[in-house]
């Protein structure tokens, strides 16, 4: 059976949402679309944006999800091409320094892929987990790599780095996805997560496998809420200029409570993208900043 995400909040556990988006068909970040309405729905006690939606998303990974990057995509950085691991690598070096990633022992990618990016780093020791079986294949080629799901990592596994490039806003629950990261980081390790954020017009939200939609700042209070102190963030670089970048340490976890925030900024974005060609949606979002 599908999971039913019509539930409580992930990020605030409230049951209170509002519908804000709808879209005819149903479109999947590997291109795949089916017939079926894709509605995007907001946490009334949060302003958390996520899809309404029914799906199995264990099976959808592991057997029906086609990973785009087949070979090692393009970035645009300062008018000029590079291979997308070796702009995503500099990225992190240059938030954590090259000083403190050469004392990396053991670091582990959560979403690796066929391993493009894993491969960049020199460490002692590289680990890698993907839920997809063809392309945990091909990653095994250059690290040890697991075809697992994040919920499946043992606790009492220790790494000095822990790193994910676009994978939180495909879970079901990125309060455990933070948590697991939490428990397996070591005390002085560093984590380094990547995601579309939504200060910036974002064609993720488009997404039906793009489960969460997060603001900066109510990112934050989830990384603060997890255990995490931000020690260093970018949001946009070169051609992405949609993802946000945050290197974190581990603090003493908090209880925070969630006040709601909306993101106006991001309804505008979506109200000048899309204006009078579609009036539900046109409608929809003015609704939503007033």
């Amino acid at each position: 059976e599908g999971i039913e995400l019509i539930n409580l909040c992930k990020i605030c556990n409230s049951s209170s949402f509002v519908d804000i988006l709808s879209f005819e068909k149903t479109v999947f970040s590997d291109g795949n679309i089916t017939d079926e309405q894709l509605i995007k729905e907001e946490c009334k006690t949060c302003g958390t944006i996520r899809t309404k939606l029914k799906i199995n998303l264990e099976e959808f990974y592991q057997k029906n999800y086609k990973p785009s990057r087949n070979t090692d995509t393009i970035a645009l950085l300062n008018n000029e091409s590079v291979n997308r691991s070796d702009f995503v690598y500099q990225w992190i070096l240059d938030l954590v320094g090259n000083q403190n990633i050469i004392k990396f022992e053991n670091v582990l990618e959560i979403g690796c892929g066929q391993g493009f990016l894993l491969e960049r780093f020199s460490c002692k020791n590289r680990y890698g987990i993907e839920p997809s079986e063809q392309a945990s294949l091909d990653a095994k080629k250059v690290a040890n790599v697991r075809n697992i799901g994040y919920e499946k990592i043992e606790d009492n596994e220790k790494y000095d780095f822990v790193y994910s490039y676009c994978v939180i806003e495909h879970v079901e629950d990125p309060s455990s996805f933070l948590d697991k990261q939490y428990n397996i980081l070591n005390g002085e390790g560093k984590m380094c997560i990547a995601l579309p954020i939504q200060d910036k017009f974002n064609y993720d939200l488009f997404f039906a496998d793009h489960i969460h939609h997060f603001s900066h700042k109510n990112f934050e209070k989830l990384l603060n809420q997890s255990g995490f102190s931000i020690l260093k963030y970018e949001l946009g670089r070169g051609s992405y200029t949609n993802i946000g970048m945050y290197i974190c340490e581990k603090v003493k976890k908090n209880e925070l409570s969630f006040k709601y925030i909306k993101n106006k900024k991001f309804f505008l974005l979506l109200l000048r993208n899309n204006g009078e060609e579609n009036q539900v949606l046109y409608t929809t979002i003015n609704q939503c900043v007033r």
